[in-house]
């Protein structure tokens, strides 16, 4: 007599692993949203000046910091996010989304330029923050890939070859294996 195949993923345990993931993403993204209306707040409270209105705050940062409870260090990249993303409409509308974090957002957002700003924002949706990271760091490189070897000290000589111009249009080869988790 022949066994009948078992179907796991249909068992209770895959259905609710199922459940929980979809769950998970969805406050994920709820959470990178809310990140992105903090953002737009704190570039309107930058771009006014408001900080300065407080005894003793020395800068935007150091204001979101104490009024917040915020640690400085994420202060900083709070308020480098809000002022970057004027000038960045795709980054913003994807991190406004809840398509990317506050981290991916930080880290296009050092190399993002008006030209590769889409193309970028597209490479971030299939990273995690640690494989973007060093994505820029790579990206980075290529950059100055251009300048004297003899110039060039720690990391970028050692990525000198992973990016490439390939055109005067502005188009980039990177190739490069990113670690996952």
């Amino acid at each position: 007599m022949a066994e009948a195949a078992v179907n796991y993923e249909d068992s209770p345990r895959s259905v609710r692993r199922r459940q929980l993931e979809t769950q998970i993403r969805e406050q994920a993204a709820a959470i990178n949203a809310a990140h992105s209306q903090l953002c737009e707040l704190v570039a309107e409270h930058d771009r006014e000046g408001y900080w300065a209105d407080s005894y003793g705050i020395s800068s935007t940062s150091c204001w979101l910091s104490w009024s917040t409870g915020l640690m400085p260090c994420a202060a900083r990249s709070v308020v480098s996010v809000a002022r970057s993303l004027s000038s960045l409409p795709s980054l913003g509308d994807a991190f406004s989304k809840g398509e990317l974090s506050l981290g991916q957002v930080g880290a296009v957002s050092k190399i993002a330029e008006p030209v590769t700003e889409a193309n970028l924002t597209q490479v971030a949706k299939g990273l995690s923050d640690q494989q973007l990271s060093s994505f820029v760091t790579h990206y980075r490189a290529g950059l100055h890939a251009d300048e004297d070897p003899g110039t060039k000290r720690g990391l970028g000589a050692q990525y000198r070859s992973r990016c490439r111009r390939t055109s005067d249009s502005g188009h980039w080869r990177c190739c490069m294996s990113i670690p996952g988790c």
